[in-house]
């Protein structure tokens, strides 16, 4: 199991992954390196900067409704291309 964009609110998820040059970030969370290495590839094709958050007990918290992160819309900028 992997728990991924667990942050984001639904017009952010319907939204270009990628805004003004900005790769908007996609967190995850999982116990299983596998995993979370696939998810993190498929994220990544889809135009999104992965941050992991580390395992699904501790990161999982983090990004759910209530968390620090929830439902918010962090951007990374740099050089990035569709």
């Amino acid at each position: 199991m992997v728990k991924a964009l667990n942050n984001m609110i639904v017009p952010n998820l319907e939204a270009d992954p990628v805004v003004n040059g900005a790769k908007r970030v996609a967190f995850i969370s999982a116990d299983n390196d596998g995993g979370k290495n696939r998810v993190e590839s498929l994220l990544e094709g889809f135009g999104y900067a992965v941050v992991h958050l580390g395992s699904l007990r501790n990161g999982g918290l983090i990004q759910q409704a209530g968390g620090p992160l929830a439902g918010r819309d962090l951007l990374e900028r740099g050089e990035f291309h569709k």
